[in-house]
């Protein structure tokens, strides 16, 4: 039987009726008796961005300021259908009260945010910031309230921007003179380019991006932490200069005098392989005897001798040492490390990657042990 139009009708007015009762449940349950005294509730945030000097907005800074409501740590509670549903659902509840049914509603509520000044005093700063890291250099941020209801506020960032740097000339350099030839292939390839506004973030990414550029042609030591960056700005005309400088690493004589030292490349020498893992140290592996078995092997860049160190036979159990039925040549096939090739960290991972594909190891590791001008490779498999 089709419900007729009456009935239609009386059943939306019945759900209309029930939507405006659970409305005014949840409008009118009060949030002051989860607050003590002084305290508000936070309810809403809002981020305002001006020019200190009152000009319009120019749009680089608006692109600077676009993600200054992620600094905001504070947030205020959740809105459904434009209320704080959840957390009138909780307020529904009495403090003292404990039971099953009001932990049933706590549950599917979520408690009222109350305002903290300090948070809010650190949210501004943290945006400030970020407005200087986009090159605004002399933004202020400033973090007011206005009261809502008795025991509500809503707190306004302003934003006032300082004009946005432009990056007008960048150079690379380096003491050392391979290094400095090096850094000056590089610039085709920098991220940091004169017309560019100046970010702090692009320039965190440069330097973790020159470092791999240097190891790969063998400098093993080449750290992100050698790079640095200088900024010479002129106010007047908003432009600056960007150095980039490669630093060689320091290290402590015997003296307790700290010194620089040069960044060397280097290329890869002898290469050991411990096919049982090399666990030496493992109980009971003392006893055993070992012996280096030296495999030739060719290949497009020359002869290759590969080192295999393994366990002689247990002379307690008479047992032959599992680990040498994988074929040292199979082994060999996998490597990508050759003698007299020039360090590059991507070996380390395509060997290991090579290795494991061939289905009979648990675990493999490729570490590096370097000598003046050369490094040894070593892998446990």
């Amino acid at each position: 039987m089709k419900p007729t139009a009456d009935n239609r009708r009386r059943h939306w007015a019945a759900r209309s009726v029930a939507a405006a009762l659970l409305a005014l449940l949840l409008t009118s349950c009060g949030t002051g008796k989860y607050l003590q005294e002084g305290e508000r509730v936070l309810h809403r945030t809002r981020v305002t961005t001006l020019m200190d000097d009152g000009s319009p907005v120019t749009k680089e800074v608006k692109a600077a300021a676009k993600e200054a409501e992620k600094y905001i740590s504070q947030k205020p509670n959740k809105r459904f259908l434009g209320m704080r549903t959840y957390m009138r659902i909780y307020c529904t509840t009495n403090p003292g009260d404990s039971n099953w049914w009001v932990d049933f509603w706590r549950a599917r509520g979520e408690a009222p945010v109350v305002y903290n000044e300090n948070s809010a005093r650190h949210s501004a700063q943290q945006i400030a910031a970020l407005m200087q890291s986009k090159g605004c250099f002399k933004t202020r941020v400033t973090a007011d309230t206005h009261q809502v209801l008795h025991n509500e506020v809503t707190v306004e960032y302003t934003i006032h921007a300082s004009p946005r740097y432009k990056i007008d000339e960048v150079r690379f350099r380096s003491s050392q003179t391979d290094i400095n030839d090096l850094l000056q292939q590089w610039k085709g390839n920098s991220a940091i380019r004169v017309g560019d506004y100046y970010d702090q973030a692009v320039l965190e990414k440069e330097r973790q991006e020159i470092a791999t550029f240097l190891q790969r042609r063998g400098y093993y030591y080449a750290r992100s932490s050698l790079v640095h960056f200088y900024i010479d700005t002129t106010f007047d005309s908003r432009l600056l200069s960007v150095a980039v400088i490669v630093r060689q690493p320091e290290t402590v004589d015997e003296e307790g005098r700290t010194r620089r030292i040069p960044l060397l490349s280097y290329r890869i020498d002898n290469i050991y392989i411990y096919p049982n893992g090399g666990g030496s140290t493992r109980p009971g592996m003392q006893e055993r005897q070992w012996d280096t078995l030296v495999v030739p092997f060719e290949s497009r860049r020359g002869t290759t001798h590969y080192n295999f160190i393994y366990s002689k036979e247990d002379s307690a159990t008479g047992r032959k040492d599992a680990s040498l039925e994988v074929s040292p040549r199979a082994i060999s096939r996998s490597l990508y490390i050759f003698e007299g090739q020039t360090y590059r960290p991507t070996i380390a991972s395509s060997t290991n990657n090579s290795l494991m594909a061939l289905n009979n190891f648990k675990f493999t590791d490729v570490t590096f042990e370097s000598k003046i001008g050369r490094a040894s490779c070593r892998e446990r498999v």
